[in-house]
């Protein structure tokens, strides 16, 4: 019984560290990213496409977060612009940790909130324009595909539900010419959503927790 005992408080530190070392994983990390977004912002129908960059910084093997720019324009038939500025965060959930091998996808879970900006006015002259400010909460799905373990491509889809002023679209057809303008309008504060659909390039640039700066320890510097 004694051996045993003796056997087991021997174990016992090389566990605490196994323990903190799994608790520490991936921990640290600091990576920049650029991004491509698609989204459906338009009353109307149309397509929005933009781009942005962001940076992310990890603080266990389950759990990153990323801090992130997306500037997105919408062309609305040629007859105005839509435009919007997204600034945000996003907490990451690995549902299966974070495994760093080459070739393998790992997927996540992601929820978060961003402050935007919404211009959209006509191209010809004498046509109306609104804007307004908002903030959105948002929840999406997503998964790395790691090319090697500091660099990966990932793809994401997340459904964004804005609160504030909302700023609609319309496309009218005069029945006797022809011709087509854009009405804007701006309505009342509530709610309303849309599809944002993001592809991104991301590379390590730094291990805070372990020192290494671009690939090199801090003291080699």
């Amino acid at each position: 019984m004694l051996r045993k005992t003796l056997f087991l408080l021997l174990l016992l530190p090389l566990g605490i560290r196994a323990q903190d070392s799994d608790e520490n994983k991936n921990a640290g990390r600091f990576m920049l990213g650029y991004r491509s977004t698609v989204s459906a912002f338009s009353d109307a129908g149309f397509y929005g496409f933009g781009s942005g960059a962001h940076f992310r910084l990890q603080f266990g093997p389950r759990i990153n977060s990323e801090w992130y720019y997306d500037h997105i324009t919408t062309d609305l038939a040629g007859l105005g612009r839509r435009t919007d500025e997204h600034i945000g965060w996003s907490v990451m959930f690995y549902t299966f940790g974070q495994h760093l091998e080459k070739g393998k996808f790992t997927p996540y879970v992601e929820a978060g909130n961003c402050f935007d900006y919404t211009l959209v006015k006509a191209n010809y002259t004498g046509g109306s324009y609104a804007d307004r400010g908002s903030a959105a909460v948002h929840l999406g799905l997503g998964t790395h595909y790691n090319l090697s373990t500091r660099a990966d491509i990932t793809f994401k889809a997340q459904y964004m539900i804005h609160i504030g002023d909302n700023v609609s679209e319309t496309i009218v057809t005069d029945e006797q010419t022809g011709a087509r303008t854009l009405q804007i309008a701006k309505g009342s504060t509530g709610l309303n959503g849309h599809l944002l659909m993001t592809c991104s390039v991301n590379f390590l640039i730094a291990d805070l927790w372990k020192g290494y700066l671009f690939g090199k320890h801090s003291k080699d510097l």
